[in-house]
């Protein structure tokens, strides 16, 4: 009798702590983001996305509002790309971006991804990473 009650005493010790130190990680505790705006010559601001490395990390892929922000454009690349959308021209713009991934980080290195869309407008961005995909929200 003592040793089926030590076996359950055992089995409820392992099923109780069996979880401890598998925290899930979030993508804040990879990676630091912000939105930014910065005026250039001639009137024209170019918004971004400001990207920070907590740890070392490969970033794969960036989406903003679920790829309907178009991420890694140049200002002027940005203006082209709005005027002919408006008009719906073929620009025949690729985004900058596409070719500088996947992207390696070391640990507090910092990027500024341009991206053509109002600040305002931004709902949700989503990041790829050899450590998982991350999405965070605004507003």
């Amino acid at each position: 009798m003592k040793l089926l009650v030590f076996k359950l005493m055992a089995l409820a010790s392992l099923l109780l702590f069996s979880g401890c130190g598998d925290s899930v990680k979030s993508g804040d505790d990879y990676l630091s983001i912000e939105l930014k705006s910065d005026d250039f010559d001639n009137n024209i601001t170019q918004t971004g996305l400001a990207i920070q490395a907590k740890d070392d990390i490969i970033i794969r892929s960036v989406s903003i509002n679920r790829g309907n922000c178009p991420v890694g454009l140049s200002p002027m690349a940005g203006m082209v790309y709005s005027m002919a959308n408006s008009y719906n021209l073929p620009t025949g713009i690729k985004y900058t971006l596409e070719k500088d991934l996947p992207l390696d980080l070391a640990f507090s290195q910092s990027i500024l991804i341009p991206i053509n869309c109002n600040l305002n407008s931004v709902l949700e961005t989503t990041i790829e990473t050899n450590q998982g995909t991350f999405t965070w929200t605004w507003k």
